[in-house]
């Protein structure tokens, strides 16, 4: 096993690595405004897509509501969809 320090450090990266999100989950735009250059199916972006967005929205207001209400003893915030990036982060 490494020594003690070295894991410390090791851990204390991929955790800082790990809190940079470039993208979100379910949202797909063009950096210059226009169409989504990762689909090219318009059922995609105009019905697909859209009713994705609505039910991680959906997910997202359910689990807020659940960690605001008090009835959970620590909030639930790991998998909220706003913090899910849309593919491997590191």
């Amino acid at each position: 096993m490494p020594p003690l320090e070295k894991s410390e450090l090791h851990t204390e990266f991929l955790s800082l690595l790990g809190r940079i999100y470039y993208t979100r989950l379910g949202r797909y735009r063009d950096p210059a405004g226009g169409r989504s250059p990762w689909f090219r199916d318009r059922a995609v972006e105009e019905g697909l897509l859209p009713t994705f967005q609505a039910d991680l929205d959906r997910v997202e207001s359910e689990i807020e509501s659940a960690n605001a209400d008090g009835s959970r003893a620590v909030p639930y915030e790991h998998l909220l969809p706003s913090r899910v990036p849309q593919s491997v982060n590191v």
